[in-house]
């Protein structure tokens, strides 16, 4: 489960109280919403408030991805830093921004530890959408690599209709969300925990009925793999921790 955050930032604004105080966005930024996901019922358990969905849901046969909406998020006027919003728009590694300023938007105009991608659509006068995509700078003090390494599709400066950006940041946001999570030392690919759990499993519970049938022979019939046990082509759904 991957989750990221959609972010509004309307014409002359460029500071954090007055973003995160929108509760609506452009007739644009609406159509990119309603094609990066579905809205979820208020009984779903992603479901932040109780008075409208303030989630978008995608999912494929390899992924699911949450996208928090802060424009939908519930607004307290009185809160000049709007912690209800802050609490889950803070705690994101990765921020969608539609901006419809002239001015570039600065990666840390939402103030967080954990925003490690920035991706940024600025509609233009000639109808196109311009993407930027800002990584956060430096190397893990962990694992000694690079906070984010590259990802794709989308490349920083490219232009491109707006029919196409919802498909296309979608997939970017996801992929950069698998790069903020594989830099960690602790975190491991999903095909490769998947054979270790089956691995406990069949050498907790299996029982040898012949010198042909042992644990490597039910874990290749359980991945439905080869007897030289290859797990590279295996297609399997991506889990992503908050």
């Amino acid at each position: 489960m991957c989750i990221r955050d959609s972010i509004y930032a309307g014409h002359n604004q460029f500071d954090q109280r007055s973003i995160l105080l929108n509760t609506c966005g452009s007739e644009k930024y609406e159509t990119l919403l309603s094609r990066l996901g579905q809205f979820l019922g208020k009984n779903n358990a992603y479901v932040i408030s109780n008075s409208q969905p303030s989630i978008l849901y995608h999912a494929t046969a390899t992924y699911e991805v949450v996208f928090h909406v802060a424009t939908l998020i519930e607004t307290h006027f009185d809160d000049t830093q709007q912690i209800k919003k802050k609490k889950y728009i803070g705690n994101d590694s990765v921020h969608i921004v539609w901006n419809e300023n002239d001015r570039k938007y600065k990666s840390g105009t939402i103030t967080s530890a954990f925003n490690f991608v920035h991706i940024v659509i600025t509609p233009l006068r000639n109808g196109l959408c311009k993407v930027m995509v800002e990584k956060k700078r430096g190397v893990n003090e962990e694992s000694g690599k690079p906070m984010v390494k590259y990802f794709g599709p989308v490349i920083s400066g490219m232009q491109m209709q707006l029919d196409a950006v919802p498909c296309l940041v979608r997939h970017t946001a996801v992929n950069a969300r698998k790069s903020v999570t594989y830099k960690k030392m602790q975190a491991f690919n999903p095909v490769t925990e998947r054979r270790k759990m089956l691995a406990k499993l069949v050498k907790s519970f299996a029982v040898q009925c012949s010198d042909t049938t042992n644990e490597n022979v039910i874990l290749n019939r359980l991945l439905h793999s080869s007897a030289a046990v290859s797990y590279t082509h295996l297609t399997l759904p991506t889990i992503c921790s908050v």
